[in-house]
Parts: structure tokens; C-alpha cells; sequence
């Protein structure tokens, strides 16, 4: 036994242990040291590995793959825009320009025919030169933010529940006359049937059509035949300034209006009033545009801020194309004259609009003024 093993064994037995107990003493104490130095020998030679799953017993495992797929729906930037918020209105925050879009003023639903206008149910769409949007034929089918006219279908062929009744051209006068001559009476058009919803317009100025444009505008192609046929459209309407003033018009059959109930202005084939000019073509300006004869009504005076009603009836006998203008002029106006002192009438309008000069169309003086009017009445 080592001289170190003696020592401690005289030492142990001074404390009075016994032979058995100084023996496994050593041994415990001998074994807590060799178990210490195999844990950390093989700690030491260990490797840190990664393996995925799978392997098994069929051999050594297969390596990861991690497959990444994009997103289907991709953010873009008008997305990113609106997700972005920035808390502190110092921080220092760039987003990229967006795309310059082309202007376009759209009118409603379906495709346009004609210089420049659809077929007047809803429809027309086109560039814009920014001051308004370009006006369907007849007008829109919902009601405008601002004021407007509201315009009523009526077929003189059919009973309000939609009897037939016998039309010819010398009936249709008769009723129109009974109408203008009764101070533009609702009776009168009652009698008759009338489409279920009105339309809007700001303007009437409709250049040549085919005549299935007015029923078209209500949807009504499918129970009103293109002739015989009226509109009414009313409303409230200030001049943009003070001063006597007078309507000119043309329509293929009817075109008139009132002013507070009284008529001002008759143009149609049967009642002519004077004076009248034939209207100038804006493709060559100085010739007539046609067979199309402008007729000027009655002078009224007018005062800016105040409000009149105004009745417009405008419709188709024969049935083959339609067309109709409604324009203005200002007494002493000399912006409305030509060098050579020619009368180029004022566009009557309620909004700005992008109407066109049209080749068969009476030309109208630019930047003709707006003027003012209130929401239509309900009925």
C-alpha cells in the first residue's frame, strides 16, 4: 500500500473507524473521482450535429429541404400606400410617385354613337378637358349632385295601362297644341303613357340621331316605337346675370318652352315664329349646317339670384332621326356677335360640360356661361 494510503489509514484510525469502514470509504471515494473523469472526456470529444427527420431504418436520413412559395396575391404599391402609416409626423418617410392616369369623364352605361354623344341612356363616355363631364343626348339616368332637369317620357301611341291608341302626324299637332294652349297642363300628357322612371340633363343639345335615342334614354326601346313620342323636362333656373334675355331653338319636330308657365319659345314644323336664322355650320362657318333653321323667342327679363320654373318640350313625330338644340342670347351682349356682326348664340347649361361644336349642329359661342339651378322636382 503507498506511503499516502498508510497516512490516511493511521489518520482515520486515530478518529476511531474501523478496517471495514476505512475500506469503503477509499472505494467510494475512488470511484466519485473516476466517474467525474469519464463525463468530461467524452463531453469533450462530442460533436454538436443537426439532422432533419425522416431516415428510419432504411437508412441514414434524408437531408431538409425547405421549400418557400410566394404569396399568390402580391402587394402592390396602392396596396403598400394605405398599410403605410407613419405615427410621427417628423419621420422621415419617402414613397415612390405614382403613375400619371389619363383624365376621362364617363357618363354612364352603354356605347355612343354620333359627333360626340350616345344614344342618351346613360351612356357617352369620353375625354375630358376637365370642365365637366360630356352630357348623353337626353340625359343621365341617376339625378345630379347639383341641379338639373328633370325630364318625363310620354307615348302618345298608348294609354297610360298601354292601350293602343290610333297616332297619326295631324293627332300628335293636336296634342301638342293642346298642351301649349292649356298653359303646358299635366292633364294633358296624362292621358298618355308615361315611362316609369325620369332622367337628368343640364343642357339640351342633341345633335342628329336616330329617333329610337329618346326611348332608349328611359329603357323604353322595348315598349315605345321611335315616333310619336314627347319629353318634358322642368325645373328651377337663374340667369348668371341680370337682364332681358331670349331662347333660341331648333328641333326635326318639337321644340319649346315656358318660363313661370308662359310660353317664350315655339320651334317646330307647324307654328314658325320669326325672327329666324339658319344656323351655321362649325365645319363651315358662314353656310347653313342643312336644312336646320334656328327660332328665336320672346324676350324676358331676367334677374340673377332669382329663380324661375322653366318647362321644356321637346319630341319625334315621323320616327326616323331626331334632333334638337336649345341655345340663348343676352340683349347687348356683344360677346355673342361675330366681326361681322353675325349672332352666335350662348349654350343654355346648368353644370360645365365638354359639348363638342358638331358639323350638323348650330355653333354656340365658347365659355358660354352656367347657368344656376336647383334640385328638380319630385314628380
Amino acid at each position: 500500500m503507498p506511503a499516502s494510503d498508510n497516512i490516511l489509514l493511521r489518520y482515520l484510525r486515530r478518529l476511531g473507524a474501523g478496517s471495514l469502514f476505512v475500506s469503503v470509504l477509499i472505494h467510494v471515494i475512488v470511484a466519485i473521482v473516476a466517474t467525474l473523469y469519464v463525463v468530461s472526456s467524452v463531453a469533450e470529444k462530442r460533436e454538436a450535429k443537426f439532422q432533419g427527420g425522416g431516415g428510419g431504418d432504411s437508412g441514414p436520413p434524408a437531408s431538409v429541404t425547405h421549400s418557400v412559395q410566394m404569396a399568390r396575391n402580391q402587394p402592390t404599391l396602392s396596396n403598400l400606400n394605405k398599410r403605410l402609416a407613419v405615427d410621427s409626423p417628423d419621420a422621415a418617410v419617402g414613397l415612390p410617385d405614382l403613375p400619371d392616369m389619363p383624365s376621362v369623364s364617363v357618363g354612364g352605361g352603354g356605347p355612343s354613337t354620333g359627333p360626340g354623344f350616345g344614344p342618351g341612356q346613360g351612356a357617352g363616355v369620353g375625354a375630358g378637358t376637365g370642365k365637366g363631364p360630356i352630357m348623353p343626348a337626353f340625359g343621365f339616368r341617376d339625378a345630379r349632385s347639383g341641379g338639373s332637369l328633370a325630364g318625363r317620357l310620354y307615348d302618345l301611341k298608348q294609354t297610360p295601362k298601354r292601350a293602343p291608341v290610333t297616332m297619326d302626324l295631324i293627332a300628335y299637332g293636336k296634342v301638342v297644341d293642346e298642351f301649349l294652349s292649356r298653359n303646358w297642363s299635366a292633364e294633358v300628357l296624362n292621358r298618355h303613357y308615361q315611362a316609369p322612371e325620369p332622367i337628368y340633363t343640364t343642357q339640351i343639345f342633341i345633335p342628329v340621331m336616330p329617333a329610337d335615342g329618346g326611348p332608349k334614354a328611359f329603357g323604353q326601346e322595348k315598349f315605345v316605337e321611335p315616333k310619336f313620342w314627347l319629353i318634358r323636362y322642368r325645373g328651377r333656373v337663374s340667369p348668371p346675370s341680370s337682364g332681358s334675355w331670349r331662347f333660341w331653338g331648333y328641333a326635326g319636330e318639337v321644340c319649346a318652352v315656358a318660363i313661370n308657365g308662359k310660353t317664350v319659345l315655339v320651334a317646330n314644323h307647324r307654328d314658325v315664329k320669326t325672327p329666324r336664322t339658319n344656323w351655321q355650320s362649325a365645319e363651315a362657318p358662314g353656310q347653313p349646317a342643312g336644312s336646320g333653321r334656328l327660332v328665336a323667342g320672346d324676350w324676358i327679363d331676367l334677374r340673377a339670384g332669382s329663380f324661375v320654373d322653366i318647362d321644356i318640350l321637346i319630341g319625334e313625330r315621323g320616327g326616323g332621326t331626331f334632333d334638337c338644340f336649345l341655345l340663348v342670347e343676352k340683349k347687348g351682349d356683344a360677346s355673342t356677335k361675330t366681326a361681322e356682326g353675325e349672332l352666335v348664340p350662348l349654350l343654355f347649361r346648368l353644370a360645365p360640360s365638354d359639348t363638342p361644336q358638331a358639323a350638323k349642329a348650330p355653333r354656340f359661342a365658347p365659355d358660354s356661361p352656367v347657368w344656376r339651378a336647383l334640385p328638380p322636382p319630385k314628380s
